[in-house]
């Protein structure tokens, strides 16, 4: 009987170990997409105003014309545009 009980209980740690673990990873996954999706905007709005003089009036226009790619699911581009010469300012959110 107690070892019965001694190997769910030991079960039962190294499913909780585990999920623990993946919620981790998981975690860590999610900064990195941060970071590399930020890099990109950064990327894609310098390209824009180094090729073209001026910087794009949205984000749709990036996505469109220098490929910026990234998943809508996990994160929103809140971005905002001045004028043509005043760089424009975004914040990334996750969803």
């Amino acid at each position: 009987m107690m070892k019965k009980y001694m190997m769910t209980l030991l079960s039962l740690v190294v499913i909780v170990g585990f999920i623990v673990g993946m919620q981790r990873m998981n975690a860590a996954s999610k900064k990195q997409a941060y970071h590399a999706l930020d890099q990109a905007v950064a990327r894609a709005i310098n390209e824009c105003y180094a090729n073209e003089g001026q910087y794009p009036e949205n984000k749709d226009y990036l996505e469109k014309h220098y490929h910026l790619v990234y998943d809508h699911d996990m994160f929103t581009i809140e971005y905002v545009a001045y004028a043509s010469n005043i760089r424009p300012t975004y914040t990334i959110i996750e969803k």
